[in-house]
């Protein structure tokens, strides 16, 4: 999306014309997309970031009860012992495994 009015376009829609559900995206039923695009499982995936509509609502209502900024901020000392380097920032670590995974 490039600009504001697509945007917003795109948001206040009723989940026909844009949709993040994989039945929607039409280079997986043309096969544009490749079976070993390491993203695919993620948009494959049945959860709450592919789903729309009142689906999606659903999930993130039942998620934001257990995700609450307290029990994030408990859990801040075991997600931060996970890094590789304590130097380095979560996305680089991240990074770092996905380029090793796919490696």
């Amino acid at each position: 999306m490039t600009t504001d009015a697509l945007v917003r376009e795109v948001l206040s829609g009723d989940g026909k014309v844009f949709g993040k559900h994989a039945s929607h995206w039409a280079a997986l039923r043309d096969g544009a997309v490749p079976p070993d695009w390491p993203l695919l499982h993620l948009v494959l995936g049945e959860h709450m970031l592919m789903r729309d509509g009142a689906e999606h609502r659903r999930l993130r209502g039942l998620l934001s009860k257990a995700f609450t900024r307290s029990r994030v901020e408990a859990l801040r000392p075991r997600i931060e012992d996970k890094r590789e380097d304590p130097g380095e920032d979560l996305t680089t670590t991240a990074r770092r495994r996905r380029v090793r995974h796919h490696a």
